[in-house]
């Protein structure tokens, strides 16, 4: 199915301006900015890594600055939490808010690798990788209140669930795009690793809360690897994307044509998939291989990172438009240009844009000290603004693996899943000047 082009650049040229406005301290890069990357938490500083560790996932920012996020190990079960950074004025301060496997058996889930998307109403939704009544993982809520949080598991998957098993990437929703909060009633959309089909290769699910039940009405879009060969993609590789009409979007790291990946849509309401690209169609990789991320940019276009192929096999940016006989991939920048690697290698997660033109985005290797970089990327032009770690130590953290949020000033938080004052990760902000 072809995309409906000038419905989708007009929603998102829209959200591209209401950013743009909210942004009005970020501008394109005349000039260099100078970055000061600091911690906001390092994880496991507590004994026991009681606060949590490995942080995968993005944080997420309600208006009054606060920040929530999970981790994948660490709390007082060791199988992850949901935390929050308590925004002080001055600082940050930590408090945990659910400590996944609270039970026996772990009813409420365990080993969080998604992060969190934030409702009209500061109530806060994720996914739990395993545990549920079935051990393959959890949908759920954490509602706020006057002293303490309460959790709810809102679906179980299962094994031989339609909708799939172990979900890892966070959900998304019809609105995203555009920067504004869940209405907390409409559907919501996610992936799974594993599904019904050949080899159980991962589904997308459709999720819509149900008027005064506690469980949702949990639903099957599209099976991966249905079709000989995977052709249509073998494992979802990072959160869907929703365009104005419903479409979803996303990427897999394996299957197609080449066993490298697919970017694929599927249509409003499921049923059918339509492959976008084939990965490794040029010789070498050199359009990139093993996608981790799409999203869209300031013009409506999808774009998004490889962690493997390009032109020095370190990765790639990629752009893909609709042309009036279907669609082209095109690669925006190939990581690894010289020996080490200095602008990064191997990214994986997508790119944050700013509503100005530029993206942001990580690897998780390479830099001058191979902990990885923080990027922008603006046209043709590709800047490195940080390289984490220094010769002595990784201070900040070490291997992102989560998209970066920005703040109205044009400021950057994300999560690093390794090193950390403690060696659990950290939370971390990239504040950035304005130009002289």
């Amino acid at each position: 199915m072809f995309l409906e082009m000038t419905q989708r650049r007009n929603h998102v040229a829209l959200a591209a301006a209401l950013t743009a406005a909210v942004l009005a301290g970020v501008a394109p890069s005349s000039g260099a900015r100078a970055a000061t990357l600091r911690t906001l938490h390092p994880f496991c500083a507590r004994a026991a890594c009681a606060d949590g560790s490995s942080p995968y996932a993005p944080l997420v920012r309600d208006s009054a600055g606060n920040f929530y996020g999970t981790t994948f190990t660490g709390g007082a079960n060791n199988l992850g939490v949901v935390f929050e950074l308590v925004n002080t004025g001055t600082g940050y301060q930590f408090q945990v808010l659910h400590n996944f496997c609270n039970q026996s058996g772990c009813p409420d889930g365990q080993n969080p690798l998604a992060g969190l998307i934030l409702d009209t109403n500061g109530h806060l939704y994720g996914l739990a990788k395993r545990g549920g009544s079935q051990d393959e993982g959890t949908l759920y809520e954490l509602i706020p209140g006057t002293t303490s949080w309460t959790f709810k598991v809102r679906a179980d998957f299962c094994t031989f669930c339609s909708a799939g098993f172990q979900p890892v990437y966070k959900l998304t929703y019809q609105g995203e795009l555009s920067g504004a909060p869940y209405d907390g009633t409409s559907p919501v959309y996610g992936v799974t690793l594993g599904g019904l089909g050949e080899g159980n290769r991962g589904v997308a699910f459709q999720a819509v809360p149900v008027s005064g039940q506690e469980l949702w009405n949990v639903t099957n879009l599209y099976t991966f690897c249905s079709k000989p060969n995977c052709r249509d993609g073998d494992v979802p590789s990072a959160p869907l994307v929703v365009d104005a009409g419903g479409n979803l979007f996303g990427v897999t790291g394996g299957g197609g044509s080449n066993g490298d990946g697919v970017a694929f849509e599927i249509p409003a309401g499921g049923g059918s998939e339509t492959v976008l690209h084939n990965f490794c169609r040029l010789a070498n990789c050199a359009d990139g291989s093993t996608p981790t991320g799409l999203t869209m940019d300031d013009a409506g276009d999808l774009v998004g990172t490889t962690s493997a192929g390009g032109a020095h096999g370190g990765g790639a940016i990629f752009k893909i438009v609709s042309t009036d006989t279907g669609f082209r991939e095109r690669v925006l920048y190939s990581f690894c240009v010289s020996s080490g690697c200095p602008d990064g290698q191997a990214p994986q997660a997508g790119l944050t844009p700013d509503g100005a033109g530029n993206l942001f985005g990580t690897t998780q290797s390479g830099g001058d000290h191979q902990g990885g970089v923080i990027f922008k990327f603006r046209g043709s032009t590709y800047t490195k603004l940080v390289s984490l770690c220094t010769p002595t130590d990784c201070l900040h953290g070490a291997a992102p693996r989560a998209p970066l949020i920005l703040d109205s000033s044009g400021n950057l938080f994300g999560t690093a899943t390794e090193a950390g004052a403690n060696n659990g990760g950290t939370a971390f902000e990239l504040r950035r000047s304005s130009p002289p």
